[in-house]
């Protein structure tokens, strides 16, 4: 029975991820990292794998489009951000993320992947740009979340962070970026202790 398969700096191994890789329930290890050569999307049926410890995809860097949903909400799923750290971020045990001001571009909407974390600070990280993911909403064990002084991104407001309700602190102080309306949603998050929109110049509408 295979319970490992791996392709760890297979960089001549060319092609599409096959899809009837979904019926082989027996994996442990499924480990794609550094699999360069690799092309299109990662197949949805990679998701029937419960029974992964580990799943990687780390340097497989042409691989397109998004993780599939199934994929993200397996505990083996992981992933690298090299804003916060070298080594993988993981679905089954990252707790606290705090995203140093010295990172760029946007945020990853694979974070909402990252079901037990109970910390996400974006306090100071001016670099970051784009818009918030809305993917964030899925993080019901978040107690903190905080875009203070995150100057850079814009849009609005995603309503679905309305589901964090263990939410005990959301600040958005100097977030002077961000427009629109206030999501009416925020208002049933009853365990906030703190909730700041000082600075926020763009937004709207009644809290």
């Amino acid at each position: 029975v295979l319970k490992r398969l791996e392709f760890t700096g297979a960089t001549g191994l060319t092609g599409a991820i096959p899809s009837q890789l979904g019926a082989l329930t027996s994996l442990r290890l499924l480990d794609f990292t550094g699999a360069t050569g690799l092309t299109g999307a990662i197949p949805s049926q990679l998701g029937a794998l419960t029974g992964l410890t580990w799943l990687d995809f780390t340097g497989a860097t042409g691989l397109t489009g998004s993780i599939p949903f199934a994929v993200t909400q397996l505990d083996a799923f992981r992933f690298t951000w090299p804003c916060v750290s070298s080594s993988s971020l993981r679905r089954a045990s990252t707790t606290r993320v705090v995203v140093p001001s010295s990172c760029t571009g946007a945020i990853p909407t694979e974070l909402g992947a990252l079901a037990r974390l109970t910390l996400l600070s974006f306090d100071g990280a001016i670099g970051l740009t784009g818009t918030i993911p809305s993917q964030l909403g899925t993080l019901t064990s978040l107690t903190r979340l905080d875009f203070t002084d995150a100057t850079s991104l814009t849009g609005a407001i995603p309503s679905q962070l309305g589901a964090l309700t263990s939410l005990t602190r959301l600040d958005f102080t100097d977030a002077t970026s961000l427009t629109g309306a206030i999501p009416s949603q925020l208002g049933a998050l009853n365990s906030l202790g703190v909730l700041d929109f000082t600075g926020t110049t763009g937004l709207t509408g009644a809290i």
